[in-house]
């Protein structure tokens, strides 16, 4: 008799993408002549680099403050996260174009 039991591997990996970082003077200029405002926050938890471990991961995230800013008039928007003392900066993780928001309730359909 044969019995065959199925089984799944997850091949997701953690990457890195660049990103830029620079002083709030720099970032939030930046922001402001794109006339992007914060519109979302939240506290985000971020994989950051750990030498003492295999992989060079941290076990334990990062816990950091993310920040949305849109134009709703361009449909721009920037991603941010902010790394406090000893670093000081803003990050920006994405930006683009296009954007949309969505409707909870036809989403939820």
């Amino acid at each position: 008799m044969w019995i065959s039991i199925p089984t799944f591997g997850y091949g997701a990996e953690w990457n890195e993408k660049p990103v830029m970082c620079g002083t709030d003077e720099e970032i939030l200029g930046m922001l402001a002549e794109k006339n992007e405002m914060l519109v979302y926050q939240g506290t985000m938890f971020s994989k950051v680099r750990d030498p003492d471990e295999d992989d060079g991961l941290s076990i334990t995230p990062a816990v950091l403050p993310l920040g949305i800013y849109m134009n709703l008039e361009s449909s721009t928007f920037t991603v941010l996260e902010y790394h406090k003392a000893p670093y000081n900066v803003f990050c920006i993780i994405a930006y683009g174009t296009e954007l949309e928001i969505i409707n909870p309730e036809e989403f939820l359909d």
